[in-house]
């Protein structure tokens, strides 16, 4: 560290019938009844130094850089299992691969998206039924596009809230429960089905599949 500091000058005169200061560029008399009194406040300024580089008034800012993590782990071991349901759930059916959009969109059942895996299932509870599709993809930017037709979708059929799961997140109600998130390069879809089965719900199993994808991808 360098430090700079500036002093106090105090200057009396009382000896001499002139005092003769010399004040670059100039000389200058000044009467003995005069007294001089200089006075010099500065503060302390401290200049980090740097080892090997010269100091610099200038200052390059730096630019943060962020790489996304990938999730690459199989759709079937993030799912949801039975075990991370409470008790009364029943395991009733999974597929490799099954449409999920909006039935009234579409007549045909599309291919299934460009991911690496896809995995739905399906599990029983005692009053109404919880479906998880799960898709992983190669890159975050195919996940994006993924979520953004299905964004789409859903806002042109209903109305939707945003219960912050993941990066992007959309949750709705109609003739079922839904709610559709992106956590990194995998897109999920929970929904709930059955008279008694509401929106908090299905966002409740949302955040714990999220919190699922998450812990494994540590």
């Amino acid at each position: 560290m360098v430090t700079i500091i500036l002093v106090l000058l105090i200057a009396s005169c009382s000896q001499a019938s002139t005092v003769t200061v010399t004040v670059p560029p100039s000389t200058v008399t000044i009467p003995l009844s005069t007294t001089i009194v200089t006075k010099t406040v500065i503060s302390t300024v401290t200049v980090p130094s740097v080892s090997g580089t010269s100091q610099s008034n200038s200052t390059t800012a730096s630019t943060p850089t962020t790489t996304a993590n990938l999730i690459t782990q199989d759709a079937s071991t993030l799912a949801l299992s039975l075990k991370d349901l409470p008790v009364g759930w029943t395991f009733f059916t999974t597929l490799p691969w099954v449409y999920y959009y909006i039935a009234s969109q579409s007549s045909d059942t599309p291919p299934p998206p460009p991911a690496i895996s896809n995995f739905t299932e399906t599990f029983m509870g005692t009053s109404y039924s919880l479906d998880i599709f799960l898709n992983v993809f190669s890159t975050v930017d195919e996940a994006k596009n993924e979520y953004s037709t299905e964004l789409t979708l859903v806002q042109a059929e209903y109305s939707t809230t945003n219960p912050e799961i993941g990066q992007e997140s959309i949750a709705y109600s109609g003739s079922y429960n839904g709610c559709f998130f992106r956590e990194s390069n995998v897109v999920v879809k929970v929904e709930t089905r059955g008279n008694i089965s509401s929106l908090n719900d299905t966002v409740t199993f949302a955040q714990q599949q999220e919190a699922k994808i998450v812990g494994l991808a540590k």
